[in-house]
């Protein structure tokens, strides 16, 4: 049987998750991984991924064993490293506290950002224009960073002298 062979020959220490044959069929690794690895180690992000639902409800609920702050980051930082600088509130917060701010702020943001594609069209086409006239163009700082934060403060209304750090 094709599946006894792979998992005799499989070792979650080899295991990429960009591997055409993972992509394509993810579901055969999950498998492997919560029979043999429900905690392991993946590279190339050197970070531990955890395969068994109850033990992913562990991480998410046991505050006193795990918490959401990133470990320093390998070069270049994570966009989560944003997380450890938020103050205590809807970014931050865990359930029931986060579900409950959610639950209220949802249908208010959806009407906020009904626009938000038309907005995000825009301002990536100012971004690229003047990326054109520059002839070059760093995708992730200059492109891929500020965007979203433009496009949400645009949405939400805040004017554009008070974005911060955009």
């Amino acid at each position: 049987h094709h599946g006894d062979r792979m998992t005799s020959e499989w070792s979650p220490g080899s295991f990429d998750p960009h591997a055409p044959e993972f992509v394509k069929d993810p579901y055969t690794t999950f498998a492997r991984f919560r029979a043999q690895a429900p905690v392991a180690l993946v590279q190339p992000y050197n970070s531990y991924w955890v395969f068994r639902y109850d033990d992913v409800k562990t991480v998410l609920e046991d505050k006193e064993l795990f918490t959401k702050a990133s470990p320093t980051p390998s070069l270049p930082p994570s966009p989560f490293d944003a997380l450890a600088n938020f103050k205590p509130g809807l970014f931050s917060a865990d359930p029931p506290a986060h579900t409950k701010m959610r639950d209220c702020m949802e249908p208010l943001f959806a009407t906020a950002i009904k626009d938000a594609g038309d907005v995000a069209a825009g301002l990536a086409r100012d971004i690229l224009k003047t990326a054109a006239r520059g002839q070059r163009i760093e995708l992730y700082a200059d492109y891929a960073m500020p965007l979203p934060p433009k496009v949400l403060f645009t949405v939400l209304g805040l004017p554009e002298a008070h974005w911060p750090g955009v």
